[in-house]
């Protein structure tokens, strides 16, 4: 579905992100697999971070979700609704989401998705695959 109104400057997922005092992003650990020796899998900790470009000066309510295969939703991050006011000069303005998730349960290995939604629709998404790695020391009895 295409939105006018907002778009997806861009989307990672990594180990940490935070905003600076200033509101300058950090971000690190790239990623876009996860490994698990056995499943179901409970992943610690990471982040979610999304860049949106608004060009409405509206109240905004922003949700990132990630679906398995099935497109059954096995985490959700609600962010707090922002109200978005742009100046008369302005013809768009930046939105930064930082989204944290602890204790990620995948049941299976595959493809996942996890989709940035405003106001319950589908901004963009972006894929990562969880992967059933061998334990070469449980091997070596």
């Amino acid at each position: 579905m295409e939105n006018k109104e907002i778009k997806l400057n861009f989307l990672h997922i990594c180990d940490y992100a935070s905003f600076d005092q200033m509101g300058k992003l950090n971000i690190l650990g790239l990623f876009e697999t996860i490994n698990s020796i056995q499943f179901p899998y409970q992943h610690p900790q990471f982040f979610v971070v999304a860049n949106l470009s608004i060009s409405n000066s509206r109240e905004y309510e922003c949700v990132i979700r990630i679906i398995d295969l099935d497109k059954i939703e096995i985490n959700k991050f609600v962010l707090p609704k922002v109200k978005i006011n742009l100046n008369k000069n302005q013809s768009n303005t930046n939105l930064g989401i930082v989204g944290q998730f602890n204790g990620v349960k995948f049941e299976k290995p595959g493809k996942y998705t996890i989709e940035v939604m405003v106001d319950g629709n589908v901004v963009d998404s972006k894929e990562i695959t969880v992967i059933q790695v061998i334990n070469k020391n449980a091997e070596k009895k």
